[in-house]
């Protein structure tokens, strides 16, 4: 059941906009807001404990921007930002530098909250924004997003100190541009900032998320042609984006086009969002699924059963009553760079 994320406490005087994780128990969730940053007054991503049945804030620590628990809920890790102004910088350009702000990952145990273990973090370009722990509690990955590209970097957890995994061994994305590569080695970048959020499959073998290239995949425009109200949809096999599944022991990815058919041409109507956090692992076996919300229409997904590799079709229906994803800021609030 979706929860109405209006309805809970809010932090920094701003609801929250989108759910990062659930604790084990059901008890607890880790909720994320958009709200202006404090420093910089830019947009922002911070993240909170809030209790699901109360919806009260149980816990926010300063300056992290998401927060996800393991497996069995004992530990809990944290993806922390610091600000550090460099009035050298700014004899031009106004706004915060991405060189300005620097990256923490922490985890801690749960209730207690005692810091356990913690390193720096690097991406290429912008800003980390989710994270995902693996059942296995031996990996976490993280997502970072700029104006154009995202990509996932990856935390070794050891009993004797965590540290980012700067070479992972996967391969390189075709769809990447030189944005998304750093020194040192490389995480699992790609060409594109529209992306869902990453899950692992319930075994810990398997990391999984969508992502697709295009805002307007299902709308048939012709040359030169703008996004209007009137713009119709395509009819018919539709390419929606991809799949991306990446198998952690064989360090090698698989790339797996989504398609849809689309029954009519419905208008701007249509939710077109594609999949964003709609990625998420079920049951015990290695089954994540990837869809599409429309508004009161029959939505095809993908269900993809990763021990055969084989894709299922399936269809759900979604309601006005169900509340719509947050879009994604845009990027206009992104912290620019000098160049």
């Amino acid at each position: 059941m979706a929860l109405d994320l209006a309805s809970f406490e809010p932090l920094m005087d701003t609801p929250p906009y989108r759910v990062l994780d659930y604790h084990p128990d059901g008890m607890l969730v880790a909720l994320q807001v958009l709200t202006s940053h404090p420093l910089t007054t830019t947009t922002a991503s911070f993240s909170g404990i809030w209790d699901r049945h109360t919806r009260r804030l149980v816990w926010a620590p300063e300056n992290v921007i998401a927060m996800a628990w393991g497996s069995d809920g004992k530990e809990v890790g944290l993806l922390r930002e610091r600000y550090t102004y460099d009035p050298g910088m700014h004899a031009i350009i106004g706004s915060a530098l991405q060189s300005e702000f620097t990256y923490t990952w922490e985890r801690r145990t749960w209730p207690e909250q005692m810091l356990l273990s913690s390193c720096p973090l690097v991406i290429p370009t912008g800003w980390p924004e989710t994270l995902a722990i693996s059942p296995r509690h031996t990996l976490a990955a993280f997502q970072w997003f700029d104006q154009s590209e995202s990509g996932l970097e990856f935390i070794s957890l050891t009993e004797d100190g965590d540290f980012q995994l700067l070479e992972t061994g996967l391969p390189i994305s075709t769809s990447v541009t030189p944005h998304c590569f750093r020194p040192g080695g490389n995480g699992y970048p790609i060409g594109s900032n529209l992306a869902t959020a990453p899950a692992f499959s319930p075994d810990g073998r398997y990391l999984v998320f969508g992502w697709h290239d295009e805002w307007t995949w299902w709308a048939d425009l012709g040359e030169d042609a703008f996004l209007t109200d009137e713009t119709p949809s395509k009819v018919g096999p539709c390419h929606a984006g991809f799949l991306e599944v990446l198998d952690w022991e064989e360090r090698c990815a698989q790339t797996i086009a989504v398609t849809v058919s689309l029954p009519a041409r419905l208008g701007r109507a249509l939710c077109a969002d594609y999949c964003r956090d709609r990625v998420s692992a079920h049951g015990m076996r290695n089954e994540l699924s990837v869809g599409l919300k429309w508004l009161d229409r029959p939505v095809h997904c993908a269900r993809v059963l990763l021990s055969r590799g084989e894709i299922e079709r399936c269809e759900s229906r979604s309601s006005h009553q169900s509340p719509a994803p947050a879009p994604r800021p845009p990027c206009s609030y992104c912290k620019q760079e000098a160049s």
